[in-house]
């Protein structure tokens, strides 16, 4: 958000009817409902699957006024003052898909729901509080499931020789609760040995690339997070120059030239969100609602960038695949 000032851009916004008594009433305003894009890491056209899931079930463009407000997730400050002059206008709920603006703006929300999108497992985020009843008025879906270990063992099955593996992550992913134990995983199971590079800025990754070079790294991987949203075209320009055996998280990153991805269908989140958003509406506590995670993994292989990079797919994983490009 520019300037510390909140830049309001209303969606849809028009009063319809409201039942009551059987009868409907004229001028009901419908319930508004807003959305916080991180300004650090917006969202762009993925808003628009957000929609989509929310006409697919019935929510818009007839049942709520829906806005999107800008916020910058990292600044406690600016996000009070946002936060405040929507909680000011009363709102059905608020909506996010940063774990950063669900972490730093709960606090100033007070009644009103949050359903909230995020990488980090909700108690480590600290907006669960795990078997007792939620603090906040909070709900969501969290990618945070263990996958890791299971992207381990595809990358060891695909590329046996790849012992030395660098995992290429945002800092999100150190706060990964299962990262040590999955990370053992690689080492004990399947003999790897493990090098984390955490760019300082997920949009520049090159002062990072002398550590991946063939000689010291076989193989990279990168697990879903900021680093292959911002840098997988760099990275995967990277990986076709040397040749690189690598694995991302994200089919739509092999649709792109990435060699191999294994990990959760992407865009999981909107439609299970669209759906809390539907009962919160209803009158349901958000708190009162489990937070969901994902249920569908796609293993996808480019086999086109493999003959072009000269890497052999085994037989095992290419009968294995969801996706082959």
């Amino acid at each position: 958000m520019a300037g510390g000032s909140a830049a309001i851009g209303a969606l849809a916004g028009v009063a319809c009817g409201a039942c009551t008594g059987g009868k409907a009433r004229a001028h009901a305003p419908r319930p508004l409902v807003v959305f916080l894009d991180d300004s650090e890491g917006i969202q762009g056209t993925r808003l628009e699957i957000f929609r989509a899931a929310m006409a697919e079930i019935g929510l818009l463009p007839h049942r709520i006024a829906f806005e999107r407000m800008e916020v910058a997730g990292s600044n406690p400050e600016e996000l009070r003052r946002a936060i405040s002059s929507c909680v000011a206008r009363n709102p059905a709920a608020f909506v996010t898909a940063s774990g950063d603006v669900a972490r730093s703006g709960l606090a100033f929300m007070g009644r009103i729901p949050l359903i909230a999108a995020t990488p980090v497992d909700p108690v480590k985020l600290g907006i669960d509080d795990e078997g007792r009843p939620r603090r906040f008025n909070v709900t969501g879906f969290s990618y945070d499931i263990p996958i890791e270990a299971k992207a381990f063992e595809v990358l060891a099955d695909a590329f046996p020789q790849a012992r030395r593996v660098a995992v290429i992550a945002d800092r999100h992913w150190l706060e990964y609760r299962r990262r040590e134990s999955d990370l053992a995983v690689a080492r004990e199971r399947f003999g790897m040995k493990i090098d984390v590079v955490v760019p300082s800025s997920p949009a520049d990754v090159g002062p990072e690339l002398h550590r991946l070079h063939p000689g010291r790294v076989d193989a990279c991987y990168l697990p879903l997070g900021d680093v292959p949203f911002y840098s997988a075209r760099f990275l995967i320009d990277f990986f076709q120059r040397h040749r690189m055996p690598n694995l991302f998280a994200q089919d739509l990153n092999v649709a792109s030239g990435a060699l191999m991805s294994y990990g959760i269908r992407r865009n999981s989140h909107w439609l299970p969100m669209a759906r809390m958003l539907r009962l919160v509406i209803a009158g349901v506590a958000a708190r009162e609602i489990p937070f969901e995670r994902p249920r569908d993994f796609v293993l996808a292989v480019n086999v086109g960038q493999a003959e072009k990079m000269r890497i052999r797919i085994p037989k095992s994983i290419l009968r294995r695949a969801n996706l082959i490009v």
